[in-house]
Formats: structure tokens, C-alpha cells, sequence
């Protein structure tokens, strides 16, 4: 699937992407088998709420790269350690 929506990574993102899909697959798949409302609302609301936990997840990294401060620097920890912010 990530392939023909063009997703060409080759690093670890590669792999996060296909568990995050096979997560979200596998379980809808499960509430689809037990799913006894019309239309399969249920599986779809269910499916709807995942991928608003996924959006979530992605976020958050997006905001958490985006801030230098947020960051891991042993230079900084080590300044702290010496010259405690105020």
C-alpha cells in the first residue's frame, strides 16, 4: 500500500510505516469480523478513531523535531550542569 501511495523511504522510517499500517489493518480487520451494525458504521468509526491516534502520534515527532530546545545535546547537558538556567 505504501508503495502505490509512492512512499519511497529506505530507512527505519520504512519499517515504522509498514507496523503502524499493519496495526491499524490487523485490528480493524478483527472489529470488522464482529461487526454487527448496518453498514459497518461500527468498523468504520472504529477505523476512524485509529487513524486519528496515528495523526496524533505524527505530531507529536513533528513537533518534537521541530523544537532545537526539545532536542538531546551533551553539550547542553553538560553547560546545565555547570551553569543551571535561571
Amino acid at each position: 500500500m505504501w508503495r502505490i501511495a509512492g512512499d519511497t523511504s529506505t530507512d527505519f522510517n520504512h519499517y515504522t510505516k509498514r507496523m503502524t499500517l499493519g496495526a491499524v489493518y490487523g485490528s480493524t480487520l478483527l472489529v470488522w469480523l464482529d461487526d454487527q451494525s448496518e453498514g459497518f458504521q461500527g468498523t468504520s468509526a472504529f477505523l476512524d478513531r485509529r487513524i486519528e491516534d496515528v495523526m496524533k502520534i505524527e505530531k507529536f515527532k513533528a513537533e518534537w523535531r521541530g523544537s532545537a530546545d526539545r532536542r538531546l545535546s551533551l553539550s547542553r547537558f553538560l553547560g546545565r550542569l555547570r551553569y543551571p538556567p535561571r
